[in-house]
């Protein structure tokens, strides 16, 4: 009878894992309606000097283009000045156009840690995580983590819409650990942003989806800022079962289940592998640039932002491997850090040319690619200009902050794109592909191949903008950043401005006629350039009747107007 009565366990074991396995849970049967447009985030970084508060560096960012940010919230912050000490910088962050936050849930408070001192609340997982989460239907307040993420939706969901969970729990300090992870799971000692099981991470991921989705259903839980596409296929594998990441009655579903929208980090002065050799699977863009070039090593910007696009793509495959987009839900996607050095430091990539149409690239990329929000990392330069120790300390919208005010930030040129795309209201638009790919058939290069142009073409409603630039992987010298103009000729369905780069401060732009083919030329380089259907340069935006010098000196009093 024993024998009979350990098999007969062990097949109600195996039959409560089958019976899991076909039952679906949390983002495995539903996930939010993504919102519409894109936005342009930014990471504020810490407050430069007693003349600087959160409030201050909201005024200069929303200044500088910004339609969003990445809003840290550690329960260590909140525990210390209380719950709602963000609402009212939030408030007028929001009052200047900048919506849908990300909500950044990090670093338990000191009792509520793991962490063996408070230098390291952010880099160790919280107590209790495995209490229940509910007890009687109310979040259970002995599960430290579920109480802290109860209490900041419950306050901040008004502005927040993404809720990032932790910050880079896949970062090693050796790389080549992670392959081991598409076989094995990572180990604490591996995850030094963590130091405990991906098991326990899944679990973190869980606690804040259930009590997320109490709060807040119409909110996105996002799997936090991750490199690695292997850490995600472990996510994926894996349950929150702190013994094996197995699936039982009490752990019924793996990682997928507990986040809506993939969250990753990329920073293209590194080199980026993808995961084909170009070609499409499964229905998945492995590269939808105009070619199919490995996301190398290259440094110049078209390379940078295709960089940038081929990481979201490996994370996309990865999830269909595993269903999502086809049997279960599609996630969304976003980025919240991502930049380029104003200045080449080592042997790392960098300069302001290079920045500026990075800048406006990337957020193209995210266009094409569906990507909701990017969040550029840093608002300000950490270091001197007469400084150059880290890439890092050179990739702020402004330089160094310290001893300078709200009307004296100094903005760089390089910052100028963002701009001009906010103020002509481009992130409310959506990208066409079809309607990209027909322009990028149509249209004619003087002296080059149309291959060598790159456009994207936006629709909002019945308006349509283009973007135009030369490529800088081809067609002109290999990392030209600033290269001579060619003429280029495209034809447009409406009267169209052509905006340079750097309308919001030049107010460079005049009105195109097209000849009896409705075909307009222009001259463009491989800075992107804008032409936009319909309108005037006078009614483009708000504040269009600032797109000169006097924008900055302005900017302060007016930037509600701008980009409400």
């Amino acid at each position: 009878m024993a024998r009979v009565g350990g098999r007969a366990v062990a097949l109600v074991v195996a039959l409560v894992a089958c019976v899991a396995a076909a039952t679906h849970y949390g983002a495995d049967v539903s996930v939010p309606t993504v919102p519409k447009g894109f936005r342009h985030g930014m990471n504020f970084g810490g407050v430069p000097d007693s003349n600087w508060d959160d409030s201050k560096l909201g005024t200069i960012a929303a200044r500088s283009g910004c339609t969003s940010e990445r809003k840290k919230l550690p329960e260590y912050h909140l525990d210390k000045w209380g719950y709602e000490i963000e609402v009212d910088d939030s408030k007028h962050d929001t009052q200047l156009g900048m919506l849908e936050f990300t909500g950044f849930l990090c670093g338990p408070s000191q009792a509520h840690s793991t962490a063996p001192n408070s230098n390291s609340l952010e880099t160790y997982p919280p107590k209790n995580l495995y209490e229940p989460i509910f007890k009687n239907n109310q979040v259970n307040k002995d599960n430290y983590w579920a109480s802290y993420v109860n209490q900041t939706v419950t306050i901040y969901k008004d502005y927040v819409k993404f809720w990032e969970v932790w910050n880079e729990p896949d970062y090693v300090t050796n790389w080549a650990v992670v392959d081991s992870w598409l076989t094995s799971p990572p180990s604490a000692s591996d995850l030094v942003n963590w130091h405990s099981s991906i098991y326990t991470y899944i679990r973190l991921l869980r606690v804040t989806y259930e009590v997320v989705k109490k709060v807040d259903p119409t909110a996105f839980v996002a799997v936090g800022g991750i490199g690695y596409y292997q850490f995600l296929d472990a996510i994926l594998r894996y349950t929150d079962n702190d013994n094996d990441g197995s699936v039982t009655s009490d752990y019924p579903a793996t990682g997928g289940a507990w986040f809506d929208c993939l969250d990753f980090h990329l920073y293209p002065m590194y080199g980026v592998g993808n995961l084909t050799d170009g070609s499409s699977i499964s229905g998945v863009r492995i590269l939808n640039f105009a070619d199919t070039t490995p996301c190398g090593a290259q440094t110049d910007s078209d390379s940078m932002a295709r960089k940038f696009a081929c990481e979201k793509q490996n994370m996309e495959y990865t999830l269909r491997q595993h269903g999502y987009g086809a049997s279960l839900p599609a996630k969304s996607y976003i980025c919240t850090e991502t930049g380029v050095s104003g200045k080449a430091i080592g042997s790392y990539a960098g300069g302001e040319s290079l920045r500026r149409n990075y800048l406006i690239k990337m957020g193209l990329a995210a266009m094409s690619e569906g990507i909701s929000q990017s969040h550029w990392f840093d608002l300000w330069d950490g270091e001197s200009e007469g400084s150059s120790s880290s890439p890092y300390g050179h990739m702020g919208h402004y330089y160094n902050l310290v001893g300078k005010t709200v009307d004296n930030a100094e903005l760089k040129e390089s910052s100028y794109g963002l701009q001009t795309f906010t103020s002509l209201r481009l992130h409310e638009y959506t990208y066409d592909e079809s309607a990209t790919a027909a322009a990028q058939r149509a249209l004619s290069l003087e002296g080059g191949s149309s291959s060598d142009v790159a456009v994207h073409v936006l629709r909002n409603g019945s308006s349509t903008a283009y973007a135009l630039w030369l490529r800088t992987d081809r067609g002109v010298a290999v990392s030209d950043e600033d290269s001579d103009s060619k003429k280029v000729s495209l034809p447009v369905s409406t009267a169209t401005i052509f905006y340079k780069w750097d309308w919001a401060h030049s107010g460079d732009s005049n009105h195109l006629t097209a000849d009896d083919n409705g075909v307009v030329t222009v001259k463009i380089s491989s800075i992107p350039a804008f032409l936009v259907g319909g309108g005037s340069a006078d009614n483009a935006s708000d504040g269009a009747g600032l797109a000169t010098g006097a924008w900055v000196a302005v900017a302060a009093a007016c930037t509600a107007a701008l980009l409400l």
